[in-house]
């Protein structure tokens, strides 16, 4: 298989950040909602793009949110960008994720940045017990790219900033692991397009998705939900 697209942008990368590869690209599709705005699915819970490590034993935090947890979904905007450059879907206005504790979208928002998209995060909270808010993110993902620099990376791109992202609470409810109306009716609407999802993450950020889209207060352009629901059969 080839290289990561981190790899690829960096090749000064690939012996002092290993790269361990567990399937191909996931695949993007769009979803028949009856949305007022365009809205993509990027699935992946069937496995995607690996992950960067360093040598074992290494300590897991919760929810892989760290540095080095956080380039996986780098990764996964890269590959993102990739996918948009070859035509199987258009640039996103946004791309939405249900955060949990905060490594994807700091991934993201950094692996976004890095490839020039205009693309935007909207994070929709699922996590009452950790710091979660814009500030929060955007540190993470300025620490995972002084990673990639310590590592040898070219990566001439500025910090990114608290309104690079937007992080919204709305779809809560009383706290992590309860379930809501909301994210119950995401989770059968989104059974009719053929996507499984679960009330504790996904089917929380479609809802703020599908509410959000109703109400346009995302504006125009399409929208692009991110399916982090797996592994599963």
């Amino acid at each position: 298989m080839p290289d990561s697209q981190l790899h690829q942008r960096f090749p000064e990368l690939a012996t002092s950040l290993p790269f361990l590869r567990l399937g191909a690209a996931t695949p993007v599709r769009e979803l028949a909602l009856g949305t007022r705005n365009p809205l993509w699915c990027k699935d992946d819970g069937a496995y995607g793009d690996g992950g960067y490590g360093l040598r074992l034993p290494y300590y897991l935090p919760v929810g892989g949110s760290n540095p080095i947890g956080a380039l996986g979904y780098v990764e996964g905007a890269l590959e993102l960008a990739a996918q948009i450059a070859s035509g199987a879907l258009p640039e996103p206005a946004r791309v939405v994720t249900a955060v949990g504790s905060g490594g994807t979208a700091a991934g993201l928002a950094l692996g976004l940045r890095i490839a020039g998209l205009r693309t935007r995060v909207l994070g929709v909270v699922v996590n009452d017990t950790l710091p979660l808010d814009a500030p929060d993110i955007v540190a993470l993902a300025n620490r995972s790219a002084d990673v990639l620099r310590s590592r040898g990376a070219q990566l001439d791109i500025d910090p990114l900033r608290p309104d690079d992202v937007t992080m919204v609470r709305d779809w809560l409810g009383p706290g992590y692991g309860h379930e809501t109306p909301e994210a119950v009716t995401a989770r059968t609407r989104a059974a009719t397009a053929g996507l499984r999802l679960e009330t504790v993450y996904t089917a929380k950020g479609l809802a703020a998705a599908l509410d959000l889209d109703t109400r346009a207060n995302l504006g125009d352009g399409p929208l692009l939900l991110l399916n982090t629901y797996g592994p599963r059969p």
